[in-house]
């Protein structure tokens, strides 16, 4: 697996660990984080048998680069659901989870001031998963296809939906959006810009 593969497990594993300590701290409650790959949740509260699948977004809130080149905030999700390759159902259709949790790394107006580059928050948006479920399948959504922990050359086996934000915000009920925290003092606020 290419080095960044493993970077991005390393970081997904601090960003679940820091859902875990807030939910801890706010609820009192135990939680257990999945270890290795575990499909279908990432955080567990045994004593109560509730799942989460914790997810990692840098680009739908803040600026980002690619190829060395500053790109504008997407305004969507993306919500991974089948593999196209395979041809089988993946991420949320199979998942576990009572809850989806999008740590969402947000930029304060969009770092429009030269002085506040750097300065990134990260916001947990508590989804219901059945219910974003089924936003998604009845929302006449776009699709893209990526690649996810594969090697260079092989074809595309992530197939997800580009949920806009506006969306979400028009229909939160229904898109099964519960809340937004903000966590950002439980993560290492400039590992953010990697």
């Amino acid at each position: 697996m290419p080095s960044s593969f493993y970077k991005d497990v390393e970081f997904g594993d601090r960003v679940e660990v820091a859902w875990m300590n807030y939910m801890s701290e706010r609820t009192k409650r135990v939680y257990e984080q999945s270890h290795g790959r575990v499909p279908g949740w990432d955080i567990v509260d045994r004593e109560n048998d509730v799942y989460f699948e914790v997810k990692w977004d840098t680009k739908s809130c803040a600026v980002w680069s690619m190829y060395g080149e500053e790109r504008k905030p997407t305004g969507n999700l993306f919500i991974e659901y089948t593999n196209p390759t395979k041809k089988v159902d993946t991420g949320i259709k199979v998942s576990i989870s009572k809850f989806w949790v999008y740590v969402v790394k947000h930029s304060p107006d969009l770092l429009v001031d030269e002085d506040r580059i750097g300065e990134y928050q990260a916001h947990a948006h508590l989804f219901d998963k059945a219910k974003l479920l089924d936003f998604c399948e009845s929302g006449n959504l776009r699709t893209r296809d990526t690649k996810r922990d594969v090697e260079k050359g092989d074809s595309a086996n992530a197939r997800g939906w580009l949920l806009p934000w506006s969306n979400v915000n028009e229909a939160k009920k229904e898109s099964g959006h519960l809340a937004v925290y903000d966590i950002s003092a439980y993560l290492s606020l400039p590992s953010l810009i990697e």
